[in-house]
């Protein structure tokens, strides 16, 4: 492949954006930090302004109060190597220029926060860049990282105006969301393609606005996403395209009529706002997000995922019609019909993404085929869910969950109980409902959240009323989804049947199930 090809992401002049348009990180040769070793006894580093804590083996620096602006943290003090800077060891100090030796091994969150540093140089040893390391450090212009990291954490460099190039170093797999927001960064350069997380590392940055195409690895056939400008109006080749998440962040025209491949990884923001993406017509079935205006380039709605077939009143039956490249999902925050119940036919093994579900309506939902979800399913807005029907692994059994009404147990229990409905990421067989949620409430008989503490509930502990509920709603459903069986319910309810019959007859008129299930229970 040639070099303009190369530089032009595989973009052929016919095609917009312009060369100038597409910015690609440059290879370069690293960085090499050579900082001297610097050896203190313990009493010239009180009296330098250092405040440590020493170890068996080693000393944590846990603070700077000293006058020196041109500062070199000690290797070692008292004999014993420092290997570890504490969270906040520089947040708000004044400095210019600071050096970092080799065999610091860790760093706290907000080192350097706030700080006037200007120029920050790390020797081998730190794996990690830790959150907010460099928040609001508005006078930072240059940094040497060290050859031995692989992760920068979450807004790490957030607000840094002065920063406008970074190389990234041999290490480096990963760069966390927001890593870089709000900076002065124009560029960035890296000897191998880095993995970023998702898009948002560059967002608000000068490198977001100027670009039309921000991309990292490509070829011939393939071309790597990771952030598409503001207002950007693409027209992407014959080739597999790739967005990586997070990858569009604001109102842009995307014409994928030409590409031979989709793949989007949760490429649109789970956020609140509204997002004026437009498709070409030729690429149905991809999906980019219910909560955006989407359009063709004729103006022609795009297709949900979700196709409604019948309605009857609060009923509403709806098949999934989305067809992915590699797998088929819903997506957060996307199911919100306003209806009391819900049934999802569809042929496909679904994923459900996490908090799927954001209907404040909603009492029933059925699925008609095996499925699986990445964490809780359902969102904090939920909470009318009672209901919830779908199939056992390869679609052989029919399985029930029922959830007491959040106004009879309280909105906070009536959350902690929803979230069984998720995938085990150890469970290999990738079984829907995770019943060990609802054992461990029942069975501790207290929420561990704080946020069902009351000064009348100091300990969040459950009543009598809201664990018989749940205990005839588990004896509801189909019990052999539950892996400790569900013995310690039935004995529940016979240790207090009478006050049980109470509860029931109390709330009868208007949830009469309880008190059915009650007279024909042994």
């Amino acid at each position: 492949m040639s070099k303009e090809s190369q530089n032009n992401c595989g973009l052929t002049d016919e095609y917009y954006p312009k060369l100038s348009e597409i910015y690609v990180p440059e290879k370069y040769e690293p960085e090499k930090a050579d900082v001297p070793e610097i050896e203190l006894t313990e009493k010239q580093a009180v009296e330098q302004g250092w405040s440590f804590q020493k170890k068996s083996k080693s000393v944590r620096i846990t603070n700077y109060h000293g006058k020196e602006r041109d500062l070199i943290v000690p290797h070692k003090i008292g004999g014993k190597h420092v290997n570890e800077l504490s969270a906040k060891a520089f947040m708000n100090t004044q400095l210019d220029r600071v050096q970092i030796p080799n065999g610091v091994m860790k760093a706290g969150r907000d080192l350097f926060s706030r700080s006037t540093v200007r120029e920050v140089i790390f020797g081998s040893g730190l794996d990690e860049i830790p959150q907010y390391a460099f928040l609001y450090c508005v006078n930072l212009e240059h940094i040497i990282l060290p050859d031995t990291v692989w992760w920068i954490r979450k807004e790490a460099f957030f607000g840094c105006k002065s920063l406008e190039y970074i190389k990234f170093p041999d290490s480096l797999s990963c760069v966390a969301c927001r890593a870089f927001e709000a900076s002065g960064l124009k560029g960035f350069s890296t000897r191998k393609p880095v993995r970023l997380i998702n898009g948002s590392a560059f967002i608000h940055t000068p490198l977001h606005n100027n670009y039309k195409l921000i991309a990292t690895k490509n070829d011939e056939k393939f071309l790597d996403i990771l952030l598409v400008g503001r207002g950007a109006k693409v027209k992407l080749p014959k080739v597999y395209v790739t967005f990586k998440r997070y990858s569009l962040f604001a109102s842009c025209s995307l014409d994928l009529s030409e590409c031979t491949g989709l793949d989007l990884q949760n490429a649109i923001p789970e956020q609140p706002f509204i997002y004026n993406i437009t498709v070409s017509r030729g690429q149905e079935g991809y999906y980019f997000g219910k909560k955006s205006v989407v359009k063709y380039t004729d103006g022609s709605p795009y297709p949900g995922l979700l196709r409604p077939i019948k309605q009857n009143g609060d009923e509403l039956l709806v098949e999934f019609a989305g067809v992915a490249f590699r797998h088929q999902f819903i997506p957060s925050g996307y199911v919100h019909f306003g209806v009391k119940s819900l049934k999802i036919t569809t042929k496909l093994f679904l994923t459900l993404h996490e908090h799927a579900f954001n209907d404040p309506e909603l009492e029933k939902l059925e699925i008609d085929y095996y499925i699986s979800a990445h964490n809780e399913i359902f969102s904090q807005k939920c909470t009318k869910l009672r209901e919830v029907r779908w199939k056992g692994k390869y679609n052989k059994e029919d399985l029930v969950q029922y959830i007491p009404p959040s106004e009879l147990i309280s909105e906070p229990v009536h959350r902690e109980l929803l979230k069984a409905f998720q995938t085990d990421p150890a469970d290999h067989d990738w079984q829907f409902f995770d019943s060990l949620v609802i054992d461990k409430i029942f069975s501790d008989k207290r929420l561990e959240r704080q946020y069902y503490f009351t000064s009348a509930n100091p300990r969040n502990m459950l009543r009598q009323k809201q664990l018989i509920l749940i205990a005839i709603d588990v004896l509801r459903g189909t019990p052999g989804q539950f892996a400790n069986r569900t013995e310690m319910y039935s004995e529940y309810l016979k240790r207090h049947l009478n006050y049980a019959h109470k509860v029931c007859e109390k709330i009868k008129p208007e949830y009469p199930e309880y008190a059915e299930f009650l007279d024909n229970f042994k």
